[in-house]
């Protein structure tokens, strides 16, 4: 009777096929409290019709069903629409109480889906208005799969059970993903996209045909990404796939370790013909699963994200909107790269989007900072990115952005070692004290202008070396509170200025040092909100028109300067008061 019901008419208002999914829900929330012996004569009821689908394993039973079709004798395709409805229901109302009746949905399932794939490929036979029926009815059964995978993630799937999936949904249309996946993601795009969710089912994009180790998931899911045409939903969906691969392993033991339970492992699954998933070479310590999995497809990734980069940097500062998520994954990446010509292109990519000019988080800064370190090492000359990387310690102001910088310039010192005194030198310039760990290591940062003024009046040093000290001081001037520190970066800057006219510096490091670095960092501090660095800058101005006279950039500003104090401009401006008037 209640069968009936379901089918037909369950109270006022119900009749009708627009309300067969209200019914549906009624008498099932009505099951949710029976016994389960009378939930599997109801169970018998529905599934009665497909009950050939049902003997044997997944496997067999897949193969028995494609090997009898006939098309004069299927079950009615609106039946088996209205069963994957039903399933739907019985999914989400009964899902706790049916595990032992789930090996029999999970084969009909797949002997559905078999059956449908298979009578598509005998389109010549099949009457032409059937043909939108049997794809919605695929699309239906491959979603149904892809909810029991989601809803029953405890499921004690055999090697059989997951052959057969393979056999009946992934291999017949896997090749065919990067062309029918364009405008919006596939039910199969999106059974991949679950299998990427559980770390229990990672093995399964690791799977390839019997037969043929180059026909694997991924494969056509990477073909599908740099796709020219693919619309960004299908995009967005592959990078959650990648992003899952990347971190889902990581999260799992954390959340192991906060609730201390043991989480569902990468061996829970038996599953046969899988790849052979690399070590990555640049690490010392064991590759999670996901991540290996990735690693032969790190080229075709990094192709998609260096679009992704160059795109951005073609649109205006306004309406960049920064891919916080797109970098996190390149970041990972970045130490699997190989290749030195394309790790040298995506740090000319990357560096731009940490100038002054661009708003950004701090952790955005920290993961293009972890990249640039990670392909830094393989770049054939990495002393080239030095000048771009001397100007970000004017433009990044957050202590981790700074120290993760300097660990930049040490794996450039580590491949070049002319560099390693400036290296050495600026993370002392850098230092936090290790037991106050809020406060500067004041102690280690004088030593470091000692070191610096020291290496100036002896001449010594590099015009890379001039300007990192440059961009350095005058941060200090302008962000650090402590009076000594200050003091100090303003003498040091002095000196500079000092040494290099006494010595007659040729005219391109003048240009290179004076007009191009310390002439543009004064303008800025004399932008400040705060007196006190307005101040040294302009004292700092005023050493330099003194010292560069016979410079032309000067030579108007001259006019200004005056032996006697009481006459200066630059002493005299430093002293002005402004009053309010009321």
């Amino acid at each position: 009777i209640l069968y009936g019901k379901m089918l037909h008419k369950t109270g006022k208002d119900s009749a009708g096929k627009g309300h067969s999914q209200f019914r549906k829900a009624i008498v099932f929330c009505f099951l949710a409290g029976c016994q389960q012996h009378e939930l599997k004569i109801f169970m018998d009821l529905i599934f009665q019709p497909f009950v050939n689908f049902a003997t044997g394993d997944a496997l067999s039973a897949l193969r028995a069903a494609v090997a009898s079709v006939d098309l004069s004798k299927m079950v009615p395709l609106r039946k088996q629409q209205g069963l994957l409805n039903t399933m739907d229901v019985i999914f989400s109302k009964l899902g706790n109480l049916i595990d032992s009746y789930l090996p029999t949905m999970y084969q009909i399932l797949v002997c559905l889906a078999g059956v449908c794939v298979h009578v598509l490929d005998r389109r010549v036979d099949i009457h032409p208005k059937a043909i939108n029926t049997l794809k919605t009815l695929r699309q239906l059964t491959i979603n149904r799969i892809t909810q029991f995978f989601s809803s029953f993630d405890n499921y004690s799937f055999s090697w059989r059970d997951i052959d057969a999936v393979f056999e009946a949904v992934v291999w017949p249309q896997v090749e065919r993903l990067p062309h029918e996946s364009l405008s919006h993601p596939t039910p199969l795009l999106k059974l991949i996209c679950a299998w990427s969710q559980s770390v229990r089912y990672l093995p399964l994009l690791g799977k390839h045909q019997s037969g043929n180790k180059q026909l694997t998931p991924l494969k056509y899911v990477f073909q599908l990404l740099v796709a020219p045409t693919a619309s960004s939903t299908v995009t967005n969906m592959i990078v959650d796939i990648i992003e899952h691969l990347l971190t889902l392993e990581e999260k799992d033991e954390e959340e192991e370790e906060m609730e201390g339970m043991v989480k569902h492992r990468i061996t829970d699954l038996e599953v046969h013909d899988l790849v052979v998933a690399p070590q990555a070479e640049q690490i010392g310590e064991p590759t999670k699963y996901g991540c290996r999995l990735l690693l032969p497809h790190v080229p075709i990734i990094l192709q998609y994200l260096k679009q992704i980069v160059e795109n951005l940097v073609k649109q205006s500062l306004k309406k960049r909107a920064f891919p916080t998520r797109d970098l996190n994954i390149l970041s990972r990446l970045s130490a699997f790269v190989k290749d030195s010509d394309q790790s040298a292109t995506l740090i000319q990519l990357l560096l731009p989007f940490l100038e002054r000019n661009i708003t950004r988080t701090q952790d955005v800064e920290v993961d293009i900072l972890q990249t640039v370190a990670n392909l830094i090492r393989l770049v054939d000359d990495p002393k080239e990115f030095v000048p771009p990387l001397c100007k970000l310690f004017s433009s990044l102001h957050s202590r981790v952005s700074r120290t993760a910088l300097c660990h930049v310039l040490k794996c450039i010192s580590e491949r070049d070692e002319s560099i390693s005194i400036m290296a050495d030198i600026v993370h002392k310039l850098n230092a936090w004290d290790a037991r106050r760990v809020e406060e500067p290591d004041y102690m280690t940062r004088l030593d470091a202008y000692k070191e610096i003024n020291h290496i100036i009046q002896k001449m010594e040093p590099s015009v890379q070396f001039l300007r990192m000290i440059i961009y350095n001081c005058c941060f200090c001037i302008g962000n650090v509170d402590d009076l000594s520190l200050r003091d100090n970066a303003s003498f040091t800057l002095q000196e500079m200025v000092k040494t290099l006219a006494s010595k007659n510096c040729d005219n391109e490091v003048f240009v290179e040092v004076v007009l191009d670095t310390l002439i543009p960092e004064i303008k800025l501090g004399l932008k400040n909100k705060t007196e006190v660095v307005r101040h040294e800058m302009l004292n700092l101005f005023s050493l330099v028109v003194r010292h560069f006279q016979t410079q032309p950039k000067f030579a108007d500003f001259l006019a200004l300067t005056n032996e006697d104090l009481e006459v200066d401009f630059f002493e005299n401006i430093r002293h002005i008061q402004i009053f309010h008037f009321w």
